[in-house]
């Protein structure tokens, strides 16, 4: 009867042993799968960002269009509601005469009149 039983046992250790390297094995393949994962992760949250940008540039490339084929927005010009038109020039003035002007320094310059020297 101790032979049985020693033979049982020796046979339950042989057992457990190879569940201890069975759960090593799937704790192994877990960790991995976990990196996996987190790298995906991060893969993802970049693709969310690039479509993010481009739906922005797709939106501000509807919305020219938009503004351009209203008339709102010209080559040269943007028209606002209730804007009749471009503002008017400011009118041209005169070009002062040549000759001495008030505050105007003789021939010499600053020299002339003792400054500096």
């Amino acid at each position: 009867m101790g032979i049985t039983t020693l033979d049982t046992m020796q046979g339950q250790t042989r057992q457990l042993e190879g569940m201890v390297e069975n759960l090593d094995d799937i704790h192994f393949t877990l960790q991995k799968a976990k990196k996996m994962i987190r790298d995906l992760m991060k893969g993802l949250a970049t693709d969310k960002c690039i479509l993010s940008l481009l739906a922005l540039v797709v939106v501000l490339i509807i919305v020219a269009l938009v503004l351009r084929y209203t008339g709102i927005v010209d080559k040269d010009t943007v028209r606002a509601p209730g804007m009749d038109g471009p503002a008017p020039a400011p009118e041209a003035q005169e070009a002062p005469a040549p000759g001495p002007t008030a505050g105007a320094l003789p021939a010499g310059g600053r020299r002339a009149l003792g400054m500096w020297g």
